[in-house]
């Protein structure tokens, strides 16, 4: 994955949106677990891969149980979550498995560094993806590429991202997909 947007569905209005859209990934979040079987169908049918934001599903527990329930029952190509367990599970089942990092302080940096190098993802999101400037200290401490998140309010938000070397940056707002 090189510069890419990473559309974050919300709602039914926005699968719509993204099915639309030459974007070949899509985190579905927000969405109740009673509609996820039919939204990552739809995702398929597109030929496009559903990643699924397992913090941010209503109905389904964000811990291993969870995660390996929505990769069994939902076939989701992907999980996205601040769960180490939910993110060893994804690794283990073999689906994409992305670990989100909240940049809070150093010492929640620092900690963050420790967890990624113990799970070794296959993406990291950080969070908020303003905080792009720290992306190079990270990047020359691990080896797995940086998605940004949150917080993402213009093209030149998504712009400077990449020029700091993120690979990917979940995007909520459809205008910017």
């Amino acid at each position: 994955m090189q510069r890419s947007i990473i559309p974050a569905i919300t709602s039914i209005k926005a699968l719509e949106q993204f099915l639309t859209t030459s974007h070949p990934i899509g985190i579905v979040m927000s969405i109740h677990a009673s509609m996820l079987a039919r939204v990552v169908e739809r995702i398929h049918e597109a030929g496009k891969q559903a990643w699924v934001h397992l913090d941010l599903l209503p109905g389904i527990s964000s811990d291993e149980f969870g995660a390996e329930y929505v990769i069994q029952h939902f076939a989701v190509d992907g999980i996205v979550s601040t769960k180490t367990n939910a993110v060893k599970t994804a690794k283990k089942k073999g689906v994409t498995a992305v670990y989100r990092v909240f940049l809070i302080d150093s010492a929640s940096l620092e900690k963050s560094i420790h967890r990624i190098k113990e799970l070794d993802p296959d993406y990291i999101e950080f969070l908020p993806a303003l905080a792009h400037n720290i992306v190079p200290v990270v990047a020359s401490r691990i080896d797995v590429p940086i998605i940004g998140g949150g917080l993402i309010q213009s093209q030149e938000d998504i712009n400077d991202c990449f020029s700091m070397g993120m690979v990917a940056v979940t995007v909520s707002k459809e205008n910017l997909w």
